[in-house]
């Protein structure tokens, strides 16, 4: 189930304060969903030539989880880049 507008508009602007800086990719665009037990999905479409950003994971989660009100534990992202 997709996230209302408030907590997707939220969750963007998290994402993009966070890799924004980064050199390395281009977010084209972010969803927020809400999955099996409560856990607030995020999946970022990004261009970059980078096989793995896994490392900007811990600080986003961070920031997600304070934006949307979901404890930390319950937040994962998902990337989705393409070259």
């Amino acid at each position: 189930m997709n996230a209302d507008g408030t907590i997707q508009s939220a969750v963007r602007r998290a994402v993009v304060d966070v890799t924004g800086r980064d050199e390395r990719l281009r977010v084209t665009h972010t969803i927020a969903r809400t999955g099996w037990g409560d856990v607030l999905y995020v999946e970022v479409y990004a261009r970059s030539r980078h096989g793995t950003l896994d490392d900007l994971d811990p600080e986003l989660r961070k920031i997600v989880s304070v934006v949307a009100d979901q404890p930390f534990e319950r937040v994962a992202i998902r990337w989705r880049i393409s070259h």
